[in-house]
Parts: C-alpha cells; sequence; structure tokens
C-alpha cells in the first residue's frame, strides 16, 4: 500500500510541456525568423545603395579631373554650359547617348552631366559634376512607371586659370599649365606624350562591335610601348585611357615619335590604330594623338538556363496494350415453361365434365376431364404449370481484342529549366 502512494506521489510530480507552451515557443519563433528576414532584405537594400553611390561619386569625380585636366591644356576651348568628359580631350552635349554609363549588364544607368560656369573676368571656372540615375531599390511610381526616389551626386570644384605666378601662390592652388611642384616653388614641367586607347562599346545585343563603329569609353590595362628619337618605353594605360610618357632628358619637341599597342586586356582585341606616328609640337607639351587607338571587345556566347519548372509534352489519346476482353463468368441458361403431372388425379364432384383451372397456393393448377375413363363423378387427372431455370453451363462472354483508352493529356517529363544561348562580353 504504501509502495502504490509513494508511485503516485512521483507520477504527480512529473512535468511536461503544456500545448500552451508549444504555441508560446513556435510564437517566438516565428517572430525571430520574421526580424532575421526583414533584416536580411534591409541589409540588401543598403548594400545596394551604397554600392551605387560608390559608383555614382568616383563617375563625378572623374568628371572634375577630366575638366582639370583638359583646362591645363587648353583653357580657352573650355566649352561653357552643360557637357560631359569623355576623356581630358572629348567634350560632349549631356544629352548624348555616351555621357549614359552603366558598369554591367542590367545594372542602374547613369547619367553624366558637367554643367561649367566661365567667371566674368576669365580668372576661374566653376565646374558641377551631377551624376543622376535611377536606382534598383527604389520603388515603382505606379503613374510613371519610374522609380520614386532617383539618385543624385553632385561635386563642385571650382577651377583657376594658371597663367598669372600670383595664381600659384592662392590657397589650395596647383602649379599652372606647363609648371610642376609645389606654390610658389614652381618649374617648368617635363614634354609629356599621352597615348590614349579608347574602348568600342559592345553592340546592344551585346555582340562583338564593328571597328569602324565609335570609340569612346576608357578601359585600362592597354599595354602601349612609344618609340622614337632615342625612347623607348612600354606603359599600361590608366583609369582615363591614357599612358603618359614624360622624360625631360629623351623627349623632344619636334621629334616623331611612334606609339603602339603592344598587349590588351583578357577578352579584348586592337582595333584601328594600332601604330601611329606624330609630331611633338614645338610649342606644346602634349602630343596630339591623332587618329586615336583604339581596342574592342571580343564577345562570344555561353549555356544558360532559364528558372527551373515542370515540363510535359504535348496532349494525345493514350490506350493500353490491346488485349482480349471478357464479361465476368456467369451461369448462361434459359427459363423454360411447360404443363407437369404430378397428380394427385381424382374424380371430382360437381364440376361439369370439362377441362377447367384454377390456382392453388399461388399455383396454377389445370383439370383435365377423363369422361373416357366412366364412372361417376368424373375422373379429372391434375396437371401444373411449371416453370425453371434450365442451366447451359458457367462461363464468361468474349467482347474482343481491343486496348482501353486511359485519357487525352500530356506525358510528365521533369522538372528542369530551359537551356538558351546568350550572349556575353568581357568586362
Amino acid at each position: 500500500m504504501m509502495g502504490t502512494k509513494k508511485h503516485l506521489q512521483r507520477l504527480t510530480s512529473e512535468t511536461g510541456d503544456t500545448i500552451v507552451e508549444v504555441l508560446l515557443c513556435l510564437t517566438v519563433l516565428g517572430l525571430v525568423i520574421g526580424g532575421a528576414s526583414v533584416l536580411a532584405g534591409r541589409n540588401t537594400k543598403n548594400l545596394q545603395t551604397t554600392k551605387e553611390n560608390a559608383v555614382a561619386l568616383r563617375l563625378a569625380q572623374s568628371q572634375i579631373e577630366y575638366v582639370k585636366s583638359f583646362a591645363a591644356v587648353d583653357w580657352d576651348s573650355l566649352a561653357s554650359g552643360n557637357v560631359c568628359m569623355q576623356n581630358s580631350v572629348t567634350q560632349l552635349p549631356s544629352n548624348n547617348a555616351a555621357c549614359t554609363y552603366s558598369d554591367s549588364a542590367g545594372a542602374a544607368q547613369y547619367n553624366q552631366n558637367i554643367t561649367l560656369t566661365k567667371a566674368a573676368d576669365g580668372s576661374y571656372i566653376l565646374a558641377k559634376a551631377t551624376v543622376t540615375w535611377e536606382t534598383l531599390t527604389s520603388s515603382i511610381d505606379p503613374v510613371t512607371g519610374k522609380p520614386k526616389d532617383p539618385g543624385k551626386v553632385e561635386v563642385t570644384y571650382k577651377i583657376y586659370k594658371r597663367d598669372d605666378p600670383a595664381e600659384d601662390r592662392r590657397e589650395g592652388g596647383s602649379c599652372g599649365e606647363g609648371k610642376v611642384g609645389t606654390p610658389p616653388n614652381c618649374v617648368a614641367a617635363p614634354p609629356q606624350v599621352r597615348a590614349q586607347v579608347l574602348k568600342i562599346r559592345p553592340t546592344a545585343s551585346q555582340t562583338t562591335p564593328s571597328c569602324s563603329s565609335t570609340a569612346y569609353e576608357n578601359r585600362s590595362g592597354t599595354s602601349v610601348r612609344l618609340t622614337g628619337g632615342g625612347f623607348n618605353q612600354t606603359l599600361l594605360t590608366n583609369t582615363s585611357s591614357e599612358a603618359v610618357f614624360q622624360d625631360v632628358n629623351k623627349i623632344v619637341p619636334g621629334t616623331n615619335y611612334t606609339a603602339t599597342i603592344t598587349g590588351v586586356p583578357s577578352g579584348y582585341q586592337v582595333c584601328s590604330g594600332s601604330a601611329q606616328t606624330g609630331t611633338l609640337n614645338a610649342t606644346t607639351t602634349i602630343y596630339p594623338v591623332t587618329p586615336q587607338l583604339t581596342i574592342r571587345p571580343i564577345c562570344g556566347t555561353e549555356t544558360r538556363y532559364t528558372a527551373p519548372y515542370n515540363h510535359y509534352s504535348a496532349s494525345y489519346d493514350h490506350y493500353t496494350a490491346p488485349y482480349h476482353h471478357y464479361t465476368a463468368a456467369y451461369d448462361h441458361g434459359y427459363w423454360a415453361a411447360w404443363w407437369d403431372h404430378p397428380g394427385p388425379d381424382r374424380r371430382i364432384g360437381g364440376v361439369g365434365n370439362s377441362t377447367f383451372r384454377q390456382t392453388e397456393n399461388g399455383q396454377t393448377v389445370e383439370y383435365r376431364a377423363r369422361p373416357d375413363l366412366g364412372g361417376s363423378p368424373m375422373f379429372f387427372e391434375r396437371w401444373v404449370w411449371v416453370t425453371a431455370w434450365v442451366s447451359t453451363g458457367y462461363y464468361a462472354d468474349y467482347l474482343g481484342y481491343y486496348a482501353d483508352y486511359l485519357g487525352y493529356y500530356g506525358d510528365y517529363l521533369g522538372y528542369y529549366g530551359d537551356a538558351y544561348t546568350a550572349n556575353v562580353c568581357p568586362s
């Protein structure tokens, strides 16, 4: 008795998870997972925004650097108004298609513009570089179909004309045209030869462009060798697509120099102008590159796949293989009916002397008169109307040799993506 009591106490003291506790745990787990999903999506959006802003800032800074280089060489030809700089020697209207930049297929499209405002006295130019783009992370306006919050980056810089030594002493200034050093201790810059190698953009369908197409994009990493007048040096082009050669002892005004492309980035090919000869003008330290050297990307194809989905063949009528058909086996026969003479025969009085019928216990009975037997009362034979099933055998009926119809549908082929060929170009 004591043992039973202790056993019951031990059972009542044990605990377990109730349904309320389980539901509470599931609720907390759902909140944690949901929060993590929202945080991951927000982080992805922030990373994309940061990347777009970094690209836009780099483009704006490049525009300022191009203007500074252009102004140092040819201040008077620098156009006022809205333009975009393709490089340090080329200005284009800001609405030119070449002013739109994309760092990769499917990425944001960046519109480059630089507003140049010359001071009334011509002492400086105020350059305001603006880069706008339709952000990939912005929500879409249902009316216009465009992002509600387009991106925008602006960089402003004041460029002073360097034709007065006094200007070299301005705060934040630099040595003027044709001079190097630290203001006010400026000295004459050594002669330079700038060989420029521009890239031809791939076609809109991402195929190899023609060499006759206009080259206006920058691409670093092209190897250029400059020879002439005892000078022989090979350099790689910078982010402005220029290889800048300078040697105070070996680059001499009035000397012929030849720029030759000796190597291109992987996936590229030399186009027109692989070698050129020009004279370094005695009145300037910059060698005018005409015609420009150009390279083009060699595009190819690769096999890609769509998102997987269920594949089916075209619908058609389905049948089984033909076979012999039979009904289910059953008893074959027929219903037969006849008069049976089970008796008992007897003499019946008071019913006349002719044959008659009557029902006995639900059965038709016929009494047939036998006057030939004589006697009185009349002798009658008793006949009974009988119906019975006459079996001829237990077997199935043969229906024929044919196929069963299964339906009109397509066959399941599998869950996979379709292969297609995509055009790809080197970056």
